[in-house]
């Protein structure tokens, strides 16, 4: 037999076509002061991934993470968690630039005295305002 060009035997191969690897980040997330949340990375493709996402602008690799991979963090103010990149352990490696984010928005910690005296022309901020008249005063946050 020939081949298309007229010579010899034709040549056969496996192609194999890896999968694009992805990645996301969960959900935005609201904490107090002081606490904590997890980031939930859904990640597809031939892992183990290679993960590379920035925090205030600053780069930090995750090597070698599985789908599910979990990092718990504790900003101490609102903070975005943006995914860069992913690599993935395919033959040749694939990789794909990201853009998921998510916001953990970090509200601050009230408290108050349940009974708060003051004196006469002085004020108490409660209620989202300063308070000059004796009374039972409730805020939400």
């Amino acid at each position: 037999p020939s081949n298309i060009c007229g010579v010899g035997s034709p040549v056969c191969t496996n192609v194999q076509v890896n999968p694009i690897p992805t990645a996301d980040l969960s959900s935005d997330a609201s904490i107090c002061d002081g606490e904590s949340v997890n980031l939930n990375f859904s990640l597809t493709g031939n892992g183990p991934f290679d993960v590379v996402w920035s925090v205030a602008n600053q780069n930090f690799n995750l090597n070698g993470i599985s789908n599910g991979h979990i990092e718990n963090v504790s900003p101490t103010q609102t903070t975005t968690y943006k995914l860069v990149s992913i690599t993935d352990n395919s033959a040749p490696t694939c990789g794909l630039n990201l853009g998921d984010s998510v916001v953990v928005t970090v509200h601050p910690n009230y408290s108050a005295s349940p009974a708060v005296s003051i004196c006469d022309g002085d004020s108490y901020f409660v209620g989202g305002a300063a308070q000059t008249t004796s009374g039972v005063y409730t805020d939400s946050l």
